[in-house]
């Protein structure tokens, strides 16, 4: 089982293609940390009406399968979303980035070096 977490920036309609009525509905999440990725996942089927309460800008965790196929010589690869849960609220950070407590140890420890009797 796959998952990934993040936050929906685009949840786009529910299309149907041919005769025999497939329906697929595509969303994208953007994904947290200092690379964050913007990754496309899709519904099909019943499972179309699973993003219906959901919105742009909610965080959430998807379950996904990958599935690949091959057509008229080119590969593709499609991330098959097929559960869908709202996530953690993002709590504020208590002190500031980490790049801000580490400048703080460092000249905290500057300043016991400058304080040493030796």
């Amino acid at each position: 089982m796959n998952t990934i977490s993040g936050t929906i920036k685009i949840i786009g309609d529910t299309n149907t293609f041919g005769s025999s009525g497939f329906q697929k509905r595509e969303f994208i999440l953007t994904t947290p940390g200092d690379y964050p990725q913007e990754i496309k996942l899709e519904f099909y089927q019943n499972d179309c009406s699973k993003l219906d309460s959901f919105s742009i800008g909610d965080t959430v965790t998807t379950s996904f399968n990958i599935k690949g196929n091959e057509y008229k010589g080119k590969y593709y690869v499609n991330l098959q979303a097929w559960k869908i849960q709202a996530g953690e609220e993002k709590s504020a950070p208590s002190k500031g980035t980490k790049k801000e407590e580490q400048s703080e140890d460092l000249a905290e420890g500057v300043a016991e070096l400058a304080a040493a009797p030796f």
